[in-house]
């Protein structure tokens, strides 16, 4: 058994050692033209980051006949600036120098001022892509931990232009900012009284009042005003339904609705489904609504 076993691994590490390939780069070329040229003449598959892919471009020629892998990856190792090691069926691909684990963190630390060089309270310190970031204390000073490469990292604060530095952070870094102050200058406002505002020292409540100006203000169906329709406007009033005239107050019907012209009882408000008003627009001086609270007088 333990011949066989012998045996078979001799046999195994030899067929990987007989995968022979007939190699040929030119200069201008990139990682990718190699990777195109193992992975079609063999089971290996070549695993490196997107960024060696662009940086990584052939200085030299290179031009193999019948080059085994274990040869090759010693070729590649002696004239390039990379790493090339066999994993399984994986030909991994990294810059001399950097280890497979994950690298300790640097600390980025500083202090954010404002035009008079007074710190500010709360500015804000981020690095999106990573979503991490941290504020300035009392003191305006701040420190976030990164890890080691290149980062975006943005100052912003309210009120003051924000700034963005690009970084490569490979050892503990310490920043003395000051920013300035920035955003938009808005025309002025002026706000004059509305005369719809409610009197409170009155003590009627619930009514709302239109004069004859604003209802003719109001668009309306066949170029005529209509007094009761403008009450549709104001909160609180609903329309009855469709091909009816009359209109709800807070939840109540058509029906329960007194309707006085100068003091006199109306029955019928409209003409035609309401089409056309009983009301005319030239003889009517203003419009009061009760919603509630009704005086006395009007039972």
């Amino acid at each position: 058994m333990k011949y066989f076993l012998i045996c078979f691994i001799c046999i195994y590490g030899f067929g990987l050692n007989c995968q022979n390939l007939t190699i040929k780069i030119e200069k201008g070329n990139t990682m990718n033209t190699l990777k195109d040229q193992i992975e079609k003449q063999s089971d290996y598959k070549l695993a490196y980051a997107e960024e060696i892919s662009s940086q990584l471009t052939f200085n030299i020629e290179m031009d193999y006949e019948n080059i085994s892998i274990s040869d090759l990856i010693k070729e590649l190792n002696h004239k390039l600036p990379h790493d090339f090691k066999a994993l399984g069926n994986n030909i991994t691909i990294k810059p001399h120098g950097i280890k497979m684990d994950t690298q300790s963190p640097h600390t980025l630390s500083g202090s954010i001022y404002d035009e008079n060089n007074q710190p500010l309270f709360g500015a804000s310190i981020t690095v999106q892509k990573l979503q991490k970031g941290t504020t300035t204390d009392e003191e305006g000073k701040f420190s976030l931990q990164l890890p080691q490469g290149r980062h975006e990292v943005t100052i912003s604060f309210l009120g003051y232009n924000s700034i963005t530095k690009s970084i490569l952070l490979n050892r503990d870094m310490d920043w003395s900012l000051q920013m300035q102050p920035g955003g938009e200058t808005l025309e002025e406002v002026i706000i004059e009284q509305n005369n719809k505002a409610t009197n409170i020292k009155k003590p009627q409540m619930s009514m709302n009042s239109l004069s004859m100006k604003e209802i003719k203000q109001i668009p309306v169906a066949l170029g005529e005003p209509d007094p009761l329709k403008s009450l549709l406007t104001l909160p609180g009033v609903t329309n009855a339904g469709e091909g009816s005239s009359g209109f709800n107050v807070r939840g109540g019907a058509a029906d329960q609705n007194l309707i006085l012209l100068d003091n006199v009882p109306i029955y019928s408000d409209s003409h035609l489904f309401g089409f056309f008003s009983v009301f005319n627009a030239d003889a009517v001086n203003s419009l009061d609504l009760y919603k509630g609270g009704i005086p006395s007088k009007y039972g």
